[in-house]
């Protein structure tokens, strides 16, 4: 038997979508292809069995989806037959498709018969908007194979890829560990929150904190900070203490002249003032001379 076919009215893909509500059912990803079916120049009337393989190309080419998918006892009435297919999931991702159809029509058996050319498949207008998403072209996309969503890109990476800046008017960010984060996080040092200009102040308190004790070396004179640590000028032990401004760790003891009483940071550097110190008759004078410390950046913390 010699067949022939033609594209009648056209066809409808059934898109992955979830419609909002309790009873919503996933619209899975089988569509309908409504066909003419002639032989000899006339239509058929007949029970047929038909074979449909979805190619990337018109001729060779590679199958795609779940090919081929079979539908047997398929009513042809004067041509017109209809059937659902489902390639699955991956089958469509907006590339060129074309449908290759094998039919019999047995009044005994038969083989199956490869009809030419093969249909190319082409999306309903509406259809076309929705594979864009909302906006302009590639706004939205969604890649079926991995699940990855991506927004102003077409290649996303990621379970969900942003390009451009992500703006919340409520409610804020959440977290796997059940944490809502709706404003922009602030730095902390010690015990308590610090705002923007505390720090630029380089205030490392609240008004409401209590006063907190670090150890130092004897009689401390002077104090400096460079922007991390604290450097304390220690006026009988003849040295300079640096420690953590977060927490008053110690990091270092350096001996400089004697008598230090004031200490000072460039940026680069510290800079010590000694006072050198003569005990007579319990009279004590002391002469300023300043001293320089090599300040060493990778100490800090």
């Amino acid at each position: 038997m010699k067949t022939g076919q033609r594209l009648l009215l056209g066809l409808g893909l059934g898109l992955v979508l979830t419609t909002a509500g309790a009873s919503a059912a996933d619209m899975g990803t089988a569509f309908t292809y409504q066909g003419f079916l002639e032989d000899g120049g006339g239509p058929v009337t007949a029970t047929c069995d038909f074979e449909f393989i979805l190619w990337d190309a018109l001729a060779a080419g590679s199958k795609k989806g779940n090919s081929p998918q079979s539908a047997s006892g398929v009513s042809v009435d004067d041509g017109l037959f209809t059937v659902a297919i489902d390639f699955g999931s991956g089958a469509f991702n907006g590339d060129a498709r074309w449908l290759g159809i094998k039919v019999c029509c047995p009044t005994t058996a038969c083989a199956l018969e490869t009809l030419d050319p093969r249909v190319e498949l082409t999306p309903a207008p509406y259809t076309l908007r929705a594979w864009e998403g909302v906006g302009p072209p590639n706004a939205l996309e969604v890649d079926t194979t991995t699940g990855f969503v991506g927004i102003g890109t077409t290649s996303p990476n990621a379970k969900l890829e942003v390009t451009g800046t992500i703006h919340s008017t409520s409610g804020g960010f959440k977290f796997p560990d059940g944490t809502v984060q709706s404003s922009a996080a602030i730095a902390t040092v010690g015990t308590g929150a610090r705002n923007p200009l505390q720090i630029a102040l380089l205030r490392w308190y609240e008004a409401n904190e209590s006063g907190v004790t670090f150890n130092v070396g004897s009689s401390p004179g002077g104090v400096a900070f460079d922007g991390a640590n604290i450097w304390v000028a220690n006026l009988v032990s003849n040295t300079v203490t640096k420690l953590r401004a977060s927490d008053g760790a110690v990091l270092g003891t350096f001996s400089v002249g004697i008598g230090p009483i004031g200490v000072a940071f460039d940026g680069a550097n510290i800079w010590v003032v000694n006072a050198l110190i003569w005990q007579r008759y319990f009279l004590f004078l002391r002469l300023p001379r300043l001293r320089r410390l090599r300040y060493d950046a990778s100490l800090r913390s």
